[in-house]
């Protein structure tokens, strides 16, 4: 079960549903543009060490601990891609990401609104770096 299913698996209602299918094919189509920006270096699947990263270690028992999954896992992708903007060098790479990233953050939010969660946490003044992945830790094949 992919990282993103695990979540969702456990949600049910109307809007939290839709959120989640709009949201999981938004990744499909980033990944599609990252993949097309790799070229021959694409990767096929994501490195294993990374989905095990990501994973929840907890069962997510209901709709409540699957958006929490998916808001903090938004959330950590957001901050990845805020770390990667500071360490990208090239135009094509920095456009691609500074494309997306606000969709992940819109992602967090979105999840955060269906949380309940105070407004300064569903939509901070900044998008910072905490909790982001650190590429070394999880090398390519």
């Amino acid at each position: 079960m992919s990282v993103y299913a695990q979540g969702t698996a456990a949600i049910g209602s109307p809007a939290a549903v839709r959120a989640a299918s709009a949201f999981a094919a938004h990744h499909r189509a980033h990944a599609r543009a990252f993949a097309a920006l790799a070229g021959d270096d694409a990767l096929l699947a994501a490195p294993t060490a990374l989905v095990s990263a990501l994973a929840s270690t907890a069962p997510l028992l209901s709709e409540r601990d699957g958006l929490a999954f998916l808001e903090t896992l938004e959330s950590r992708l957001a901050a990845t891609q805020q770390y990667l903007l500071g360490e990208l060098v090239t135009v094509p790479g920095i456009s691609l990401v500074a494309g997306t990233l606000p969709v992940e953050c819109q992602h967090a939010a979105a999840y955060g609104a269906l949380l309940s969660l105070p407004l300064s946490d569903v939509a901070p003044p900044v998008q910072g770096t905490a909790g982001h992945l650190v590429p070394d830790d999880y090398p390519v094949p």
